[in-house]
């Protein structure tokens, strides 16, 4: 489990890629592949743990997603996409296929 100080740097990152992308915490769930309920936990006012390896992964994920975003600015891209579209670019991004734009 990430202790008190790694928990809330963890959140930080993810709540300033759930701003910058503008997505519901529920499809920032689904970008990474954890269940909506876990995530609003995550966030809640008993700060249920996360396990060390979730947060790795998530971390690998924002990491790749943040240096594309510095690359190429996909997330302003997603401004005006519906929610589908976005997870589309996204998950594309994540398995390194190039944007069918």
């Amino acid at each position: 489990m990430l202790n008190d100080e790694e928990l809330t740097e963890f959140l930080n990152v993810l709540t300033e890629f759930m701003s910058a992308t503008g997505l519901s915490m529920s499809a920032t769930a689904g970008v990474f592949g954890v269940n909506s309920a876990s995530l609003s936990r995550w966030y809640g006012p008993r700060h249920a743990g996360v396990s060390r390896w979730v947060a790795n992964s998530i971390t690998w994920k924002l990491d790749k997603l943040n240096a594309a975003n510095a690359r190429a600015g996909i997330y302003a891209g997603l401004t005006g996409k519906k929610k589908k579209e976005k997870l589309a670019t996204l998950q594309r991004v994540l398995q390194g296929t190039p944007s069918s734009e």
